[in-house]
């Protein structure tokens, strides 16, 4: 099918041409990255993205039990749905390259912790506001149990994901 190809390359394509790159959002203290190991962080980041990408859509694939009549349509909406929800998870990832740096370098003060936090907040919301967007669209094409369904297994392998990335998150001190 070729949305689906054309998915599969979007989604193992880099997301840091898509990233939002407005610097307002960042705080004054922001911790400049050392340029090697920002660079070898990003490409682990990158690759660990891609591989989660792929696996969401192998999952989706499998238990979404669309029509026939459905499939073309839903993966039209599921790819504008992963490119803006992309967008926002480049935010998650810059806050996490964010706290990382600052954390090894012991530099984390009260005002850095409140930044990250406030734009973490932000981050919620935004991906609240893109869900209720794109489940409006969902709803055109397919049933709204099929649209909870695809929610809940969203919802799933979000918590798996950040069940993983708080696992390697230390604790601020």
């Amino acid at each position: 099918m070729k949305i689906r190809q054309w998915l599969l390359v979007m989604l193992f394509s880099s997301s840091a041409a898509m990233a939002n790159t407005d610097d307002s959002d960042r705080n004054a203290e922001v911790i400049q990255p050392n340029p090697i190991m920002a660079m070898s962080m990003a490409m682990d980041i990158e690759q660990n993205r891609a591989k989660l990408r792929f696996n969401r859509l192998q999952l989706l694939e499998q238990k979404m039990q669309l029509e026939a009549e459905q499939d073309s349509a839903f993966w039209e909406i599921y790819s504008d749905y992963v490119i803006a929800m992309e967008k926002v998870n480049d935010r998650v990832w810059n806050l996490i390259v964010q706290y990382a740096e600052a954390y090894h370098q012991g530099k984390v003060s009260d005002d850095m912790a409140l930044a990250l936090l406030n734009q973490h907040v932000v981050i919620d919301s935004q991906r609240q506001l893109l869900r209720q967007r794109f489940g409006n669209r969902f709803l055109e094409v397919i049933s709204p149990r099929q649209l909870a369904r695809f929610f809940q297994l969203e919802h799933r392998m979000d918590v798996l994901v950040s069940l993983s990335m708080a696992k390697q998150i230390p604790l601020i001190e």
